[in-house]
């Protein structure tokens, strides 16, 4: 049976307290205005114990007590200052708990004691977020907290004075939300998800059910987690598995990603370049290609990663067997223009290539790929049109179209393109391919 907590008693606010605090006030000659009201301090004192019931008795400290004997006084400012340095010093217990080194593994830097107790306020409670060590309302309210504290407590000079009824909201926000909190957070235990990448490959079921809470939790969270799943599948050391199931993550997950979610990625990425760390900057690559990002990427970035698929798919084009090779390097690049603009340096060696491959060799065609080349010719841009007339019907070029079937394919190839997308430097051309 649970044992409720010993009811705490006050003495009474007497009238000899306020007695004193008017001696000492006319002895400074200060006016009494500067103190809290007799009323305002027999409400406080009254509701305080009611406030400190909440808090379990291990975490009732030295400056417990000194807040309420500055709300005995009348000292509102120092009160809350009190309480709130009571709060921070539990919240950093709690990331303590949570593991320094982990964290430190999380945050890829160094995360000791020192650094947890450098750390600005604001920033404490953005990582308590983020570890759900708190959950977003509480976040909101404490966050609230700071401000009131970093404005209206004795820790800088006050802008105003608060009152009776704020003290003691202040009080059980703080009691609430961090000294007395349940634990009941929604969210994603960060450490529970690390591992569980890590522990072997995802079942569909398991993997379902952490899209599902990446889905629930809170964008701060968020925020943490995707460049943590990034790190993994960029560290040449992580197992297979673990890639994998950090891949499939992220990628299920890219329509709840925020622009800071975003921000975090391209910052990872772009560290592996000013590093210098090819494995994890090329691993980097293929990441924002699988998850259909590129567009977040450089166009110089792009350029060399469409650039390698159609070298490979042209290499797979010219070589022995390439009826049979060819079709995974169109999927690819098929898949890959799809979801990304083709950077105008690069627009030319896609068209000279993409078309050169649907109009075949002297042998035929490679049958099992030409659903890609279509869809890819088919959503030529302007200017990609543009160049295929101009490289392949003006005898300057030597791709220039020759032989029956090289001419039934282009023919084709004319066909596939929508009339009002063609530009009027090569309409001529269009026309007369089109009606063969």
């Amino acid at each position: 049976m649970e044992t409720l907590p010993q009811k705490i008693i006050f003495p009474e606010n007497t009238p000899q307290t306020s007695n004193t605090i008017s001696v000492i006030i006319q002895a400074l000659n200060i006016p009494r205005e500067v103190l809290a009201s007799d009323d305002e301090i027999a409400y406080a004192w009254n509701n305080l114990p009611r406030e400190l019931m909440k808090i379990p008795s291990e975490s009732r400290n030295e400056l417990i007590a000194k807040m309420c004997i500055a709300i005995s006084c009348g000292l509102f400012d120092s009160a809350i200052n009190y309480i709130w340095n009571s709060t921070i010093i539990y919240l950093r217990q709690k990331i303590s708990a949570f593991g320094l080194p982990f964290i430190a593994q999380i945050l890829e830097k160094d995360f000791s004691e020192s650094v947890l107790n450098e750390m600005q306020d604001s920033q404490l409670l953005d990582l308590t977020l983020k570890l759900n060590i708190i959950s977003p309302d509480a976040f909101f309210f404490l966050d609230q907290c700071r401000s009131t504290r970093n404005n209206f407590s004795a820790a800088h000079p006050s802008i105003g004075k608060i009152n009776d009824s704020e003290v003691i909201t202040f009080l059980n926000r703080c009691v609430r939300y961090a000294l007395a909190a349940n634990g009941d957070i929604h969210g994603i235990d960060v450490n529970e998800c690390i591992k569980a990448v890590k522990a072997g490959r995802f079942t569909n079921e398991q993997k379902r059910e952490w899209i599902d809470r990446l889905k629930l939790t809170c964008d701060a969270q968020r925020q943490l987690i995707f460049p943590i799943l990034h790190g993994i599948y960029c560290d040449p050391s992580s197992q297979e598995t673990a890639r994998d199931n950090s891949l499939q993550l992220c990628r299920e997950s890219v329509p709840t990603f925020s622009d800071i979610v975003k921000s975090n990625l391209i910052n990872k990425h772009s560290e592996y370049v000013a590093k210098g760390d090819t494995q994890r900057h090329t691993a980097s690559r293929r990441f924002f290609e699988q998850i259909h990002m590129l567009d977040l990427l450089s166009d110089s970035e792009r350029h060399t990663i469409i650039s390698n698929v159609l070298q490979r798919l042209w290499t797979a084009h010219i070589e022995l067997n390439n009826f049979y090779n060819e079709k995974p390097f169109a999927d690819q690049l098929c898949e890959l223009i799809k979801h990304t603009e083709v950077p105008i340096s690069v627009k030319s060696q896609l068209v000279s290539i993409v078309v050169a491959c649907y109009l075949g060799n002297g042998y035929g065609v490679a049958n099992s790929a030409i659903a890609s080349y279509e869809s890819i010719i088919t959503n030529f841009t302007p200017r990609e049109i543009e160049i295929m007339f101009l490289y392949f019907c003006d005898k300057k070029y030597p791709l220039r179209v020759s032989g029956r079937l090289a001419e039934q394919q282009f023919a084709k190839a004319a066909r596939l393109i929508a009339e009002d997308s063609v530009p009027a430097t090569v309409k001529n051309d269009y026309n007369s391919w089109k009606c063969k």
